[in-house]
């Protein structure tokens, strides 16, 4: 499957998320060796997959191939013990004209990093979209905010890049 995906940085939170769905998702990425892992392995809820996201052109992130596989409990936990980075966010889905905007609470070591991504069913869709002014930035092309890239690091390591974009450095 082709995944047209922006993600944002978000100044703000313009909802009151507890009105909204929400999932509590624990990230698994793989290897552990690799600088930016494309292999996903995900607890949402009592749901679990392994998922593998590559970029169809090297030069665009808004644009991927995905392939998932659901797996059982049984499975996830097996592929859970190899070595990994690990995510663990809370995700509210929340309606906003006509898309889903999928807004991540990062928990422990990024907690305070608020994150944005709202998926499309083509790229005309996705470059017509005009970022909401709740967001602070478009980071769909800044490598250091993809999810595999997050891992290990901590809120305050990415508070200097945070700023930049705040315009305050």
């Amino acid at each position: 499957m082709i995944e047209f995906e922006k993600t944002f940085l978000l100044k703000t939170i313009p909802f009151d998320l507890q009105k909204y769905p929400h999932k509590e998702l624990v990230d698994h990425y793989i290897p552990i060796e690799s600088e930016h892992p494309k292999l996903r392995l995900r607890k949402r809820g009592n749901l679990y997959e392994i998922t593998k996201k590559t970029l169809v052109q090297e030069w665009d992130s808004s644009v991927q191939r995905e392939q998932t596989i659901e797996l059982s409990k049984v499975e996830y936990e097996a592929l859970a013990e190899l070595p990994n980075k690990l995510i663990h966010k809370i995700r509210y889905y929340v309606p906003y004209e006509e898309f889903i905007l999928e807004i991540d609470l990062f928990q422990e070591n990024l907690d305070g990093l608020i994150l944005m991504d709202v998926e499309f069913p083509d790229r005309q869709t996705m470059e017509c979209f005009t970022m909401p002014d709740f967001c602070l930035a478009d980071i769909t092309q800044n490598e250091l905010f993809a999810w595999g890239m997050l891992c290990g690091k901590t809120y305050a390591s990415l508070s200097g890049l945070i700023k930049q974009y705040m315009g305050e450095i």
